[in-house]
């Protein structure tokens, strides 16, 4: 899998090399409109609106600097992103936003460099 981000200067930034091995997970989510949930009998009404792509990722064990750099393109009302599986020909690029961002500070080493792991957050089609 290939995984780059759209920065602020339309250069693309990879992150391939960030993502743990297990550590990209898809999913469609559907999206109700106002006139879904349930009657007074219980039933459940949908009101479909459309189908959503997302991807979920986590990243590696981070460096500040690497988690500073990646906070600083997700962290944006919206942005572009592009992946490939490496079987793949052509890149699919998705307008997405991210929100939910996690991780866990692990340790400081001698240097005095902080490192991060569990860094997880979604690309979510707008």
């Amino acid at each position: 899998m290939q995984c780059e981000i759209l920065d602020n200067n339309n250069d693309w930034i990879p992150i391939t090399s960030l993502i743990k091995d297990d550590g990209w997970s898809e999913a469609i989510n559907s999206i109700d409109g106002p006139n879904a949930g349930r009657n007074k009998l219980g039933t459940m009404i949908r009101d479909w609106i459309c189908d959503k792509y997302s991807v979920n990722v986590t990243l590696k064990m981070i460096s500040k600097t690497q988690k500073d750099l990646i906070l600083s393109l997700i962290r944006r009302e919206s942005f572009s992103m592009r992946y490939k599986d490496d079987a793949d020909l052509s890149w699919t690029t998705l307008s997405v936003y991210s929100n939910g961002v996690s991780w866990k500070r692990r340790f400081t080493n001698p240097s005095g460099i902080e490192y991060f792991s569990d860094f997880t957050f979604p690309f979510i089609e707008i």
